[in-house]
């Protein structure tokens, strides 16, 4: 059974190469060296095992959001398959072109501290009742989400990696899931975790509308992993077929319908 997968990223090879044999954070942040370039050579190969996906940009301090994003738009133009996904930008830098109302933001490159300086893209999503897939530093995570829910109240978010921590710590997650388990426009996704007992937990807690499975392709990925893990939560849910295709198939579905920007 092929899945659509939520969370996964896109990326220039020789871009990434040239990244990673430069950077000065390769010993300062974890996303570096969870990154093997051949999986991101090779990206075609994985896409082409999934239904659908959404497409973020290979997320890198060094990188030009511009540039990302103009090559995930056009790379699933050109693969004819994936949701590009928008990294938000500085105000100045706002253009509403979007195809679709899907965004992303990362600590490594947004500063939870100055977000006045993304509102166009948030309000964007405000008014769009659009989707912000979120990944922000672990100390403000429960915070944050509230600042945005509070000033953008249409606006939906994405928790990505089930609002877990650096190490997947189960406590961290049933935290973040008891605190928004009655908020109906917080979603979660599932890339990264590898215990069942927290994916369980989320559907447990949350309802199984709002969970999507996700890989976080190219970063931490090995082939035979990530089909134990897809077999694992098969095997959790194969008395409940229902819950295993919301996961995998209908939510994604839904987000994917709902953030078509309608054109005039």
């Amino acid at each position: 059974m092929k899945f659509n997968d939520a969370h996964l990223h896109i990326g220039d090879y020789e871009n990434v190469c040239n990244i990673l044999k430069n950077t000065p954070y390769l010993n300062k942040y974890k996303l570096y060296t969870a990154l093997n370039p051949e999986n991101v050579k090779n990206q075609e190969l994985y896409l082409s095992k999934v239904n659908d996906f959404f497409a973020i940009p290979i997320i890198f301090k060094e990188i030009s959001i511009k540039r990302e994003n103009n090559y995930v738009r056009d790379f699933c133009n050109k693969f004819n398959k994936g949701v590009p996904v928008t990294l938000i930008d500085k105000n100045d830098n706002f253009q509403e072109n979007f195809e679709y109302a899907l965004m992303k933001e990362h600590f490594l490159l947004h500063n939870a501290d100055d977000y006045k300086s993304r509102s166009l893209y948030y309000e964007y999503l405000n008014q769009s009742n659009g989707f912000l897939i979120l990944h922000c530093k672990d100390k403000i995570r429960e915070s944050y989400i509230k600042i945005l829910r509070n000033n953008f109240p249409n606006m939906n978010i994405i928790v990505a990696h089930l609002g877990r921590n650096t190490v997947e710590n189960y406590y961290d997650i049933y935290r973040i899931l008891n605190e928004f388990k009655l908020d109906s426009k917080i979603y979660f996704d599932i890339s990264t975790i590898h215990s069942i007992d927290s994916i369980m937990l989320a559907i447990k807690m949350i309802g199984y509308d709002r969970v999507l499975y996700g890989s976080d392709f190219p970063y931490e990925y090995k082939e035979i992993e990530e089909i134990n893990r897809r077999e694992k939560i098969k095997l959790s849910l194969m008395d409940n077929f229902e819950i295993l295709n919301k996961i995998g198939d209908t939510n994604f579905e839904k987000i994917k319908r709902l953030s078509r920007v309608k054109k005039c």
